[in-house]
């Protein structure tokens, strides 16, 4: 028997990975295709931009401990929704 198009997101086994990959995944991706410098701020404050100031250590609009602090803030708001 075939399972329904929504049948995933009835259930919390399929709702967090879908959730997870369009918060995280998506947004960078669609990013990448809009070149705008207002998507590109938006972007830099998303968890994807925040990790490559961690990595590299170098911020145009912040430094790394405030790319840290953000990051916290993000984990924060994940649990809080959750």
């Amino acid at each position: 028997m075939a399972r329904s198009p929504g049948a995933d997101r009835r259930s919390a086994a399929g709702t967090i990975p879908t959730t997870a990959v369009a918060v995280l995944f998506a947004p960078p991706i669609l990013g990448a295709l809009l070149s705008n410098e207002v998507v590109a701020t938006v972007m830099d404050y998303l968890p994807a931009g925040l990790t490559t100031v961690l990595v590299s250590s170098t911020g145009e609009g912040y430094s790394p401990e405030v790319a840290a602090l953000l990051l916290g803030a993000w984990a924060i708001g994940a649990l809080a929704a959750g």
